[in-house]
């Protein structure tokens, strides 16, 4: 059975809503994202050999959100599983991450079968995501 872990430093990101600009009267959508889209596929590749998955996939994303500056110490000392993230929402976090690795980790994200996705506070901002085959 096939399974990639990939571990990303930094605080995670989430796919933003697509934008549009005209000029001259031409209306041009673009990916506000697609920057850091770029730089993440630079440091996978740089960091991790990936073989493609070929078969049905499950996925799980833990994004790990840094500490916000306005929490109290003793509110930090609780964090475990007391307080989450609310925003950004996990669909978008899982969008961003799983449209990036779209033709690196696997051919089509319609591949994946299964998807978790958690929040949590920690002093290490990070995303990790463990894809593993299905086996029929």
């Amino acid at each position: 059975m096939d399974s990639i872990t990939i571990e990303i430093p930094g605080e995670p990101h989430s796919q933003a809503r697509h934008r549009h600009t005209s000029r001259g009267g031409f209306v041009r959508t673009y990916d506000p994202k697609a920057k850091d889209k770029e730089k993440l596929l630079k440091y996978i590749q740089s960091n991790y050999k990936i073989t493609k998955i070929e078969n049905m996939i499950e996925a799980r994303i833990i994004a790990n959100f840094g500490i916000p500056k306005s929490y109290s110490n003793k509110k930090t000392e609780t964090l475990h599983d007391q307080y989450r993230p609310k925003k950004p929402d996990v669909d978008n976090i899982a969008k961003f991450y799983l449209d990036t690795l779209n033709g690196v980790a696997y051919d089509d994200d319609s591949q994946i079968v299964y998807l978790e996705v958690s929040k949590h506070y920690s002093k290490f901002p990070s995303v990790t995501i463990i894809l593993c085959e299905v086996l029929f």
